[in-house]
């Protein structure tokens, strides 16, 4: 996947470019790159990084979010880049209605990483339109609880908590000596939490 410029430069992009970011969503995320989706929904969608991936890899419809128009515009400008600017459909925000529309009656994948809007977007409501879909969380302030309590009626529900990161893991990082460490870094708040609803609807 090629990235803009512009995003590498305006973000702590090295954890990207090894491998190694959200290495704890790995499993789900190669997961659902072998699924039969009906399309990928990216709510905060930042530079593109799981949009354009998505699309790249899958061939198929992705719909992204963010209310950053910075950021969509280096979303775009990466699918450009990767020559699937067809597949890659922006908009500025995403509400509860929106998302139940863009779900209904359809097997979706959903990634969410709102900066706290996230007990708002899945409400009841919306939580009982995704009984098809499969939604990766990422958790922010206290939000667990009530998204764990809504998705656990209709989903098989899995926390996933961010590890630990050691540049020793990395042989390539080796040049960088004491520096090593912030190349791997992703500054998470300690005990970040994913939550990742499986659909049993099957």
């Amino acid at each position: 996947m090629k990235y803009p410029a512009g995003a590498i430069l305006s973000r702590n992009s090295v954890p990207k470019l090894l491998g190694s970011y959200e290495c704890e969503l790995h499993e789900i995320i190669e997961s659902a790159l072998r699924s039969n989706y009906h399309q990928v929904i990216d709510v905060g969608s930042a530079e593109g990084y799981y949009a354009v991936g998505f699309a790249l890899k899958r061939g198929r419809h992705v719909v992204a979010f963010d209310t950053d128009p910075r950021e969509l515009m280096q979303c775009r400008e990466m699918a450009r880049l990767n020559a699937v600017e067809d597949l890659i459909e922006t908009h500025h925000w995403c509400s509860p209605e929106i998302l139940r529309v863009l779900a209904a009656n359809v097997p979706c994948f959903i990634l969410s990483d709102c900066e706290g809007y996230e007990t708002e977007l899945f409400d009841e409501a919306t939580v009982a339109g995704l009984t098809r879909s499969d939604v990766l969380i990422e958790i922010h302030g206290g939000a667990y609880e009530p998204l764990l309590e809504r998705f656990s009626k209709t989903h098989a529900v899995r926390t996933l908590v961010a590890l630990d990161r050691s540049a020793s893991d990395y042989p390539e990082l080796a040049c960088l000596g004491g520096d090593g460490a912030r190349a791997v870094a992703e500054y998470r708040p300690r005990g970040q939490r994913w939550l990742f609803a499986k659909s049993l609807a099957g």
